[in-house]
């Protein structure tokens, strides 16, 4: 499995669900259905 495969068949809300609990940011979903987000690497 490809890492850009992880999401396949995932409603948008298991998505948006699942990278917020993993604490990323400025989740969105890409026009070619890709979805992104910022995960922090360091707190200060």
């Amino acid at each position: 499995m490809r890492h850009r495969d992880t999401f396949d068949g995932w409603s948008d809300e298991q998505v948006i669900a699942f990278m917020t609990e993993n604490q990323y940011t400025y989740i969105r979903k890409l026009p070619d259905g890709e979805w992104c987000g910022l995960f922090r690497l360091a707190f200060t």
